[in-house]
C-alpha cells in the first residue's frame, strides 16, 4: 500500500463505522443456548448450543465495542482527528485482548466470523495508532 492511501484511510471515519456495524450486527444475531427443558431437544444438541452460544465475542462484549468504534467514528466525521484516532486505537487495541486469543481459537474450530472481526480490529490498530502517534496530516474545517 502507499503511502498516501493509508493517510487517507487513517483520516476516514469508515473503517471504525465498518467494524461497529459488524459487531453490532453480530450481538444482535448471536446465538442463544437451548432451554435444557425444551421439549425434542436432545442433551447433545443442549450441550452445542451451550457452547457456540458462550463462544467470544459475546453478544455483551459486542454491542460495549461496537457502539465504542461507532463513537470513534463520529468523533473522526466531526474533525476531531486526534481524539477519534486515539479513541479508536484504544478500543480495537482492547478488543483484541479481550477476543483476540479466542478468535484464534474459533479459527480453528472453523467459525471464521470471529477471526474476521479480530482482523478488523488488527487493522484499525494499525492505521489509528499510525494516525495517533505520528500524524502525517490533519483534516482542515
Amino acid at each position: 500500500m502507499s503511502a498516501e492511501l493509508i493517510d487517507t484511510a487513517s483520516t476516514s471515519p469508515v473503517p471504525p463505522f465498518i467494524f461497529s456495524t459488524l459487531l453490532l450486527s453480530r450481538g444482535l444475531t448471536a446465538t442463544r443456548p437451548i432451554d435444557k427443558i425444551a421439549s425434542g431437544s436432545s442433551g447433545a444438541s443442549a450441550r452445542l448450543a451451550s457452547t457456540l452460544a458462550l463462544a467470544k465475542p459475546t453478544r455483551v462484549s459486542c454491542f460495549l465495542f461496537g457502539f465504542t468504534n461507532l463513537l470513534g467514528s463520529y468523533m473522526i466525521y466531526d474533525n476531531e482527528l486526534e481524539n477519534g484516532a486515539g479513541f479508536t486505537f484504544a478500543w480495537s487495541t482492547l478488543y483484541l485482548l479481550v477476543n483476540g486469543g479466542a478468535s484464534i481459537k474459533s479459527a480453528i474450530r472453523g467459525r471464521v466470523v470471529p477471526l474476521g472481526l479480530s482482523v478488523l480490529a488488527l487493522g484499525n490498530v494499525g492505521l489509528y495508532g499510525r494516525q495517533y502517534f505520528w500524524p502525517s496530516r490533519k483534516l482542515i474545517a
